[in-house]
Order: structure tokens, then sequence, then C-alpha cells
């Protein structure tokens, strides 16, 4: 199946007087910090275009992406208390069910939509988000009965939505991911209390939207080369 796909962006880049050697699966990733009141977040796609936040994976302007499948939710910090006091990236698809109604800001996101346009053209118009809510079982420590961070999650699928037919889009193309709330009530979810399996107290910060991309590759292809 993936390389009959892989055949067939080839033909599609051919027809318009592309071509590549080289067509592989990958995976791009957007994100965009929440801002207490907004109802409108959009992306940058290129490399070029900053600022480039970390964990981003950008597209490069000589490169063409088609979009199969993605995934709409958040990013987050955790904050150690003790030492040693370090903070790292993670994605949370749906809030964790441990965080209850502190995380309830959080939620307008699933009553928006998403948009894609490229050079102005819009290829995907009001794409409900509430496919990609996803709420997994919380984890409990077989030790004790205290929960664990880690809720049930199965990064190759859950929160992921296929997109048919594909999106493409261009290294050499103005590409545009919006997002778009009915309400104004989305705001980050700060300093939450949480803690793991091993008593090791921290905080999180939900504070970042995170739009994962998993697709195609047409490498050295855009018409930017």
């Amino acid at each position: 199946m993936a390389q009959a796909k892989v055949n067939n962006i080839a033909r599609a880049l051919a027809r318009r007087g592309l071509k590549t050697n080289r067509i592989s699966q990958s995976t791009l990733i957007f994100k965009q910090p929440i801002v207490a009141g907004n109802s409108s977040y959009t992306f940058g796609v290129l490399q070029n275009q900053a600022p480039v936040l970390p964990g981003e994976i950008r597209l490069a302007l000589q490169d063409i992406f088609t979009v199969s499948t993605m995934a709409i939710g958040f990013s987050a910090t955790l904050n150690f208390a003790g030492p040693p006091a370090i903070a790292r990236r993670i994605y949370l698809f749906s809030p964790p069910a441990q965080l209850g109604f502190r995380a309830l800001n959080l939620f307008p996101l699933y009553e928006g939509t998403c948009k894609v346009m490229v050079n102005e053209v819009s290829y995907l118009l009001n794409w409900d988000l509430q496919r990609h809510f996803f709420a997994g079982s919380t984890q409990i420590n077989a030790v004790g009965g205290s929960p664990n961070t880690l809720n049930e999650l199965a990064g190759s699928k859950d929160a992921f939505f296929p997109v048919t037919p594909g999106i493409v889009l261009n290294g050499n193309a103005k590409n545009e991911f919006t997002l778009q709330m009915p309400t104004n009530q989305l705001a980050p979810a700060l300093a939450l209390p949480y803690a793991n399996a091993a008593a090791e107290n921290y905080t999180i910060d939900i504070d970042e939207l995170v739009i994962m991309t998993r697709g195609y590759l047409a490498q050295n292809a855009s018409t930017s080369n």
C-alpha cells in the first residue's frame, strides 16, 4: 500500500513537471503558544517562517509534502519541584484524565475547526476538531495503586484522523493551517499539580497547540529547486 502511494505521488509530480528521486514517509509538526482569549491560530509551515518553536518539524523550501493523516492537540512542559530541577516537552493529544476539571479551559479547542490554504486556495475547510479528541484511560500502578503519569495512548493512531484526498504542501508556496474556535474561552492550563507513580511531585503547564501531520515527503521536488 505504501509503495502504491509513493508511485501515485511520483506520477502526480511528473504531471506538474516536477521530479524527485526520493519519496519517503515523514512527519511535520507545527506549534503555537496558547494565548488566553484567542479564538484563531495560524501556524507556520516552512523552515524560514520565524519563530520556529522547539519540537517543530517544518517543511524545507525545496520539498513537497503530502498529508495523509493529522492529529491536533496540546504540548506541555513538566516542571519538577526537587532536584534535578528540569523541564521537558511532551505531547498530550487530549488533557490527561488526572487533571479533571482543572483543564476545562482547554476543551474549547474541540469545538473548533481547521482550515488549510495553499497559495490562497482552500484545500480543507470546516474540518471539525472533535474528530481529534482522545481521552485515554488513566493507568494505575500495580504497586500502591497511585496514578502513573502515562495515560493509555497509542501514538500511531490515537487522535489521528486520515486526510483524504491528501493535502499537498509545497515549499515554494504560501501554506497556512488555521484553527478557529467559536468562543474566546481557550486558555493555557498552568502550574497544575501532578504526580507520578514514584511520588515525584511536579507541575505541568499545558501551553501550546500542536498540529502533527504524517504523510509522504518528496525531497528536492519543489519549483524553488
